[in-house]
């Protein structure tokens, strides 16, 4: 089991549903589902957390309203060869389509998913997508299996195609993740580590792609060259982790308690020594 540190709450301005992390330019980047920014905070933490709006306009502050009409940004990736942020939303309901390209110059250009989004839709149950990586040209895309047909799958597609507004051809690999404490498991977030996809999962007793659930623990995982987990480990967290780093030995995560009032944290924890042996 990894434990943790708790480094920061995201309380100035108040961030509750941080989802996705990057850590680039020596600054951590994250999302809100239920907000329209992107957010960082610099490394040292010797500074207030930042924010860039990403959509124009407002969402409502009532509680069902607002699950209704967030964009639910839920990933981030950064993108090497522009040097830019790409924010992925989950595609959980029609709305839920409207994601960003973000430059270094902190420059926003919208960008649909919905072109991929509408073919994943006839082929991915109860779609939902939480965590992004890229590796080489190809975008990866991690379907979390919280409803009721509870599949959890990797959708790979072109980058390329998706950032000129394409549609791109995809290739869906269903991945079992199994249970915790007889609950599943379902992908929360993802990030690429010595040329290896690593994954979060966390157990949320709840059917649904809409609705949140207990959160009833979760793990850190690697996926081998077919995407099958060959490595998975337990991590010691209060709140559902929705936001992964790994940055040498050290692994970042983000969490989610899935209430207005309670900030989202930013943990520190430290890979077990036996991963290398696990190949």
């Amino acid at each position: 089991m990894i434990q943790f540190n708790e480094l920061i709450q995201f309380q100035t301005p108040l961030v509750s549903a941080a989802s996705g992390l990057i850590l680039a330019h020596d600054r951590f980047f994250f999302v809100s589902d239920d907000e329209l920014s992107l957010n960082w905070v610099h490394r040292s933490l010797n500074s207030g957390i930042q924010r860039l709006p990403l959509f124009p306009g407002s969402i409502s502050s009532n509680a069902q309203e607002r699950k209704r009409q967030k964009p639910d940004l839920e990933s981030l990736v950064y993108l090497s060869e522009f040097d830019s942020l790409l924010c992925v939303p989950s595609g959980s309901t029609p709305v839920r389509n409207r994601g960003a390209l973000v430059s270094s110059g902190l420059e926003v250009r919208e960008l649909s998913f919905e072109p991929l989004y509408s073919g994943l839709r006839r082929e991915v149950p109860e779609l939902n997508i939480e965590g992004a990586v890229v590796m080489e040209d190809h975008l990866f895309l991690f379907q979390r299996g919280n409803g009721p047909a509870g599949v959890n799958a990797v959708i790979q597609c072109d980058l390329r195609e998706l950032l000129f507004g394409n549609a791109p051809d995809f290739e869906v690999t269903e991945v079992h993740l199994g249970q915790h404490e007889g609950v599943s498991l379902g992908f929360t977030d993802a990030c690429v580590f010595q040329d290896s996809i690593w994954f979060l999962a966390a157990a949320e007793n709840v059917k649904s792609t809409f609705s949140d659930g207990e959160f009833c623990g979760a793990v850190l995982g690697r996926l081998d060259s077919e995407l099958k987990p060959n490595f998975c480990v337990q991590l010691d967290l209060p709140f559902k982790p929705e936001g992964l780093v790994i940055d040498r030995n050290e692994v970042y995560v983000v969490t989610d308690a899935d209430d207005p009032a309670t900030p989202s944290r930013l943990y520190r924890g430290l890979l077990p020594g036996n991963i290398h042996s696990s190949r």
